[in-house]
């Protein structure tokens, strides 16, 4: 699974000094943070990122309360990204997102890499195509064609 961006609001602004205390709170407890958002500065900060992958021990709702606990404000979660690397890796988590099964494939067009993605069809009934294609573009950064096929189940 690739690397997820699990975004934290602050109910109230947060003073530097205040935020470089709660960084420091996260980063003893293994946190990996988004660095542009590890930096305070002058100003009053609003958020932070932290980054999580399979082996982190923390879901994204756990971060709101070590959040919460690190920056002494009410927190929320925002919105849950993944990095991407433009892998067949990061095609198959946006499958598994999807909850489908499927086969990817590279082939050099003219202008680059185009990346075949074979779903059955009988799982395509339930997914709008353009969400999947819009989320297989958008994690692969290349020209992506879906496919459909009747037996990719089956074997």
């Amino acid at each position: 699974m690739p690397t997820a961006v699990v975004r934290i609001h602050f109910a109230s602004p947060v003073e530097p000094a205040a935020f470089e205390r709660g960084v420091a709170f996260l980063r003893e407890r293994g946190i990996p943070l988004v660095e542009y958002t590890a930096v305070a500065s002058e100003e009053v900060l609003n958020e932070i990122s932290l980054l999580r992958d399979e082996a982190q021990q923390w879901t994204p709702d756990d971060a709101v309360a070590l959040c919460a606990e690190a920056f002494g404000v009410s927190v929320r979660r925002g919105p849950v990204t993944y990095v991407s690397r433009g892998t067949n890796a990061d095609a198959e988590s946006v499958l598994a997102r999807f909850d489908l099964d499927g086969r990817v494939r590279r082939e050099t067009g003219d202008d680059g890499d185009i990346v075949i993605v074979t779903v059955s069809g009988t799982d395509m009934r339930r997914v709008p195509e353009s969400r999947l294609h819009t989320a297989l573009e958008a994690a692969l950064n290349a020209e992506v064609r879906i496919e459909l096929d009747a037996a990719v189940n089956a074997g």
